[in-house]
């Protein structure tokens, strides 16, 4: 985990708030260590995900239903896994879903350029295979993975959209700066899932309160 330093008083002009440090996971969770989680709760198998918690593609890919693959597979990114999946698998480690703010906050005040770095790797193939969770350069905090390997799954629902649209989604930005072309996508994807959808090239992470911060 690693811990963002604590910061001043927000910038009024910001697209995101800033908020209370958190300790954040530094990569993605991988397959392998989402395998080991669906082996000791049957119950988020493929085979036994109720659909309206994991559309029919969950995990999709998989050789088996505790089995992701080779020494590779379970080093990349777990993908095809729902929101509410990565709720369970966050709240099994004791941690829960980064909320779109505390996302947000750590990969632009982590990395300067993070709208140049999320633009560039937006315009990849999407079929490009992913690298292993981590081996990305670490930013000012110590995370790895953000915006260069997989979208991923936040805590907290839509609240740009009428309660019958509802979907959460990727790290989403407010558009306070309309030129942040980089954030606009980002919220245009949120808006798009609903929480049982499973993508190729959408993960997740964990976070907490860190110490002595109290749990929201």
């Amino acid at each position: 985990l690693a811990q963002p330093p604590r910061v001043g008083a927000p910038d009024a002009t910001a697209s995101y708030s800033l908020v209370a440090p958190l300790c954040l996971d530094r990569r993605l969770v991988t397959a392998g260590e989402f395998a080991a989680f669906v082996a000791v709760h049957p119950g988020w198998r493929r085979s036994r995900a109720r659909g309206l918690f994991a559309e029919p593609d969950y995990l999709a890919g998989w050789p088996g239903e505790v089995d992701p693959g080779d020494a590779a597979a379970r080093a990349r990114p777990v993908t095809q896994v729902s929101w509410f999946a990565a709720r369970a698998y966050c709240a099994a480690r004791g941690a829960r879903l980064p909320t779109t703010d505390e996302w947000e906050w750590a990969a632009t005040s982590g990395e300067p350029r993070f709208g140049e770095k999320a633009l560039r790797w937006y315009a990849r193939p999407s079929a490009t295979p992913a690298p292993a969770a981590g081996a990305s350069e670490p930013d000012a905090h110590g995370v790895t993975d953000l915006a260069v390997s997989a979208w991923e799954w936040t805590e907290d629902w839509s609240a740009e959209l009428p309660p019958e649209a509802a979907a959460c989604g990727a790290g989403a930005a407010g558009l306070a700066d309309r030129t942040d072309y980089a954030a606009f996508l980002r919220r245009a994807f949120r808006s798009s899932l609903q929480g049982n959808y499973t993508l190729a090239n959408l993960g997740f992470r964990c976070a907490a309160a860190a110490p002595g911060v109290a749990s929201r």
